[in-house]
C-alpha cells in the first residue's frame, strides 16, 4: 500500500486481518464438511440410526438467575430482533465496545489529530484538541447504540463486538478528518481555527 495516511493503513491492516481470519474459518468449515461427507458416505444407506434412551434429570438443575426475554407466540420471521439478544446482553455489548472505543480515542486520536494538523497545515491549541476529544467521547454512546440496532449486525457474538467497534471507530476517524477539512476550507476563505 502506498498511502502514507496512518488511518488508511490501520484500516487496511484491519481488513487484511479480518480476511485472513475469515479464510482460516472457511478452511476449517471445509475440512469439517469433508469429514462429515466422508463419514456419511461410509455409512450403509439402509442402516438405521438408533438413539439410546435419553433421561432428563430436571430435579438436579439449579437455577441461580433467570434473565432474558420470553417470546410467546412469536413465529420465525415475526420478531424484530434476535430473540435471545436481551437488554442485558445489549448493555454488556455496549459497555465492552465503549471501553475499547474510549481507549482508542485516548491512545490513537491524539496522534491522528497531530498528523491532520500537519497535513492541513492547521495548528490547534491544546484546549481545542481536548474539546475535540471530549466531543468525540460524548458521541460514543449514540454511535454504539446505532450500530447495536443496525440491521446488518452479525449473529455471532464476537462478530457483533467487532462490527460495532469497527464501524464506530470508522465514524470517529471520518468525523475528525471531516472537521479538519472544514477547518482547512474555512481558513482558505479567511476564517480561523
Amino acid at each position: 500500500m502506498h498511502d502514507s495516511n496512518p488511518c488508511c493503513q490501520h484500516l487496511y491492516r484491519q481488513l487484511i486481518a479480518h480476511l485472513q481470519e475469515q479464510n482460516r474459518w472457511l478452511a476449517q468449515l471445509e475440512r469439517h464438511m469433508s469429514a462429515l461427507i466422508s463419514e456419511l458416505s461410509t455409512r450403509p444407506k439402509d442402516q438405521p440410526v438408533t438413539i439410546e434412551k435419553i433421561e432428563y434429570h430436571f430435579d438436579q438443575l439449579k437455577v441461580e438467575s433467570l434473565e432474558g426475554t420470553l417470546h410467546i407466540g412469536v413465529q420465525p420471521g415475526m420478531e424484530k430482533e434476535q430473540p435471545f439478544f436481551t437488554q442485558t446482553f445489549r448493555s454488556q455489548l455496549h459497555d465492552q465496545v465503549k471501553k475499547q472505543v474510549l481507549q482508542y480515542i485516548d491512545e490513537v486520536i491524539p496522534d491522528q489529530i497531530r498528523l491532520l494538523q500537519q497535513k492541513h497545515q492547521c495548528v490547534l491549541g491544546d484546549d481545542y484538541v481536548r474539546e475535540m476529544i471530549q466531543d468525540l467521547k460524548n458521541q460514543v454512546d449514540d454511535r454504539i447504540t446505532y450500530y447495536i440496532n443496525h440491521p446488518a449486525l452479525p449473529a455471532n457474538d464476537v462478530e457483533k463486538v467487532r462490527f460495532v467497534y469497527e464501524y464506530t471507530i470508522a465514524d470517529i476517524e471520518r468525523s475528525v478528518e471531516h472537521h479538519f477539512q472544514q477547518l482547512s476550507h474555512s481558513e482558505k476563505e479567511g476564517g480561523h481555527s
